[in-house]
């Protein structure tokens, strides 16, 4: 009896009626919605993330967030974590606000201090203050011993430059102009040269005017190298500068002093963490993002991050595309752990996988940033007021995903972006014409994957950049959460196709430039 129940039940395996998981099992090269953390978890990930509040390198509310998150990770079975430990300058702000003299003194309310400048005591000299026009040099002559108000408008391009960067651009609706202009506050990098720039003329200190109003620029934080700068600085809303510009135009405005408590720290303890998730052969899949940052959206890429460790971590360890760790790199708004430029955490990491990837235990780099995000348009205030305001629309920021040269990885994307319908989504290339007299020919992903392509290591970068991403005073508005799913599938079904695939397959062009950098090319990181 026992022995014909056998026969019949291994009839009915090889007959397809039954399929043991042992007998039906098999890796999947898409993934399946069902078995991804939903929206509401994703949702609870990204709120828990916002209620730490603003995260800047190494504060108390971000040490809090990464013990936060390394209990998540931990929790998941398979994956096991550790630390990679810094000491930096830290620099956090107390409190910040500006005294004028105009007939009588009056206080005006800034939108936060520019990050990392000189404190200022409240009863310190005051300055005359001088408007120099954008247009205008900050030099010596014009600006030792003077507070310096300066324009601060957002960098535009016009549409059409994403086409000659672009390997595609999915956008089935038609909602990308092509004769529209894309303008952003992360385009103009004037705040840091004006910094060091009024640093070296003796400046009493820098007066960023804004196009918005202080309450839609609240917390606004940049520069965020962690330059510590030789004078104060602060970010005001267009209302108070419109104030102080109209006073020094028709001459009642006295001197001002800018008052700035901040406390450094000089050997602050700040940790980058490493989660690892077994896997097939020996290279590694490494899957980035930072954990500081100011406000929800800036940056969520750890709430994508937990669902697919979550995710591979239920998978056959056969079926994961390779050893996998997953990295929360600290500061991103710091960047000079090493006592140098392009310090932070992420490009202290691609040093190490660079030196690894020789050795053939790296695959690729997967680096996600501010998922989710809406799109917000600046637009006349109106009524007569000075300025724009931020008005969020119901489309998604331009999904920006940067790519390495890798037909395969092109192909890929383009197939994972499709199938998900993420709309509005560039296939970039880099954020310049390439450049031949260096490998790679394009320096800059734009964001988290720029250190990894850099080293010349495959990588895949993405970023959104609404024009809320450096202001603390926004949360979980700024966020779809549906594409924000969307998106994660998107980079799963990356990384479940990436299994079998051959290291020259997924390197693309980067296998011959690490042999020119080995035979003396300069590359962009050197």
């Amino acid at each position: 009896m026992r022995r014909r129940y056998l026969v019949a039940l291994a009839a009915l395996a090889l007959s397809g009626a039954l399929a043991p998981a042992a007998m039906a099992e098999s890796c999947p090269t898409v993934a399946n919605p069902a078995a991804l953390a939903g929206t509401p978890k994703l949702r609870g990930w990204n709120r828990a993330l916002d209620n730490f509040g603003v995260r800047t390198t190494g504060s108390p509310n971000h040490v809090r967030y990464i013990d936060w998150l390394e209990r998540q990770l931990d929790s998941i079975r398979g994956v096991h974590v550790h630390s990679l430990r810094y000491r930096f300058h830290r620099w956090q702000a107390r409190s910040a606000s500006l005294r004028v003299t105009m007939g009588r003194q009056v206080v005006i309310r800034p939108a936060g201090p520019v990050p990392y400048s000189k404190p200022s005591a409240a009863n310190g000299p005051p300055a005359p203050l001088v408007y120099l026009p954008t247009d205008t040099d900050i030099t010596a002559a014009n600006s030792a011993g003077k507070l310096v108000v300066r324009d601060l408008a957002g960098g535009s391009l016009p549409n059409a430059a994403f086409n000659a960067v672009a390997w595609s651009i999915f956008d089935p609706n038609h909602t990308l102009d092509p004769n529209g202009v894309y303008k952003r506050d992360w385009l103009n990098p004037q705040p840091t040269e004006d910094m060091e720039a009024a640093g070296k003329a003796g400046a009493a200190g820098v007066l960023f005017v804004h196009e918005f109003p202080r309450s839609q620029i609240r917390g606004h934080y940049r520069p965020y190298e962690g330059i510590h700068w030789k004078v104060p600085g602060l970010h005001l809303g267009v209302d108070e500068g419109e104030q102080l510009k109209q006073a020094i135009a028709n001459g009642s405005a006295g001197p001002a002093r800018i008052a700035l408590a901040a406390k450094t720290t000089r050997r602050a303890p700040t940790r980058t963490l490493v989660a690892k998730l077994a896997g097939p052969g020996r290279r590694r899949v490494v899957v980035e993002t930072h954990s500081d940052g100011v406000n929800a959206l800036w940056d969520n890429g750890s709430v994508p991050i937990l669902a697919i460790a979550r995710y591979f971590a239920a998978l056959p360890r056969k079926c994961r595309p390779g050893p996998m760790e997953f990295v929360l790199t600290t500061a991103h708004l710091y960047q000079r752990l090493d006592g140098h430029s392009h310090g932070a955490g992420d490009e202290l990491y691609a040093r190490k996988l660079d030196k690894a990837y020789d050795r053939g235990t790296v695959k690729l780099v997967l680096a996600l940033e501010h998922l989710g995000a809406y799109q917000w348009d600046a637009v006349p205030r109106g009524g007569g007021l000075p300025g724009l305001t931020l008005r969020r629309t119901s489309q998604s920021e331009p999904s920006t995903t940067f790519v390495t040269e890798s037909p395969f990885l092109v192909g890929t994307l383009e197939r994972a972006i499709k199938r998900r319908k993420v709309d509005r989504s560039l296939l970039l290339k880099g954020t310049a014409l390439p450049d031949d007299s260096h490998v790679p020919p394009y320096c800059s992903f734009g964001g988290e994957g720029t250190p990894y392509m850099r080293h010349l290591i495959p990588t895949v970068g993405f970023i959104a950049a609404p024009w809320t991403l450096f202001d603390a005073g926004y949360g979980l508005e700024q966020i779809d959460f549906g594409l924000l799913r969307r998106q994660t599938l998107q980079f799963t079904d990356l990384l479940l196709e990436l299994r079998g695939v051959s290291q020259a397959r997924i390197a693309g062009e980067y296998t011959r430039y690490r042999k020119e950098r080995r035979a003396g090319q300069p590359t962009c990181a050197t």
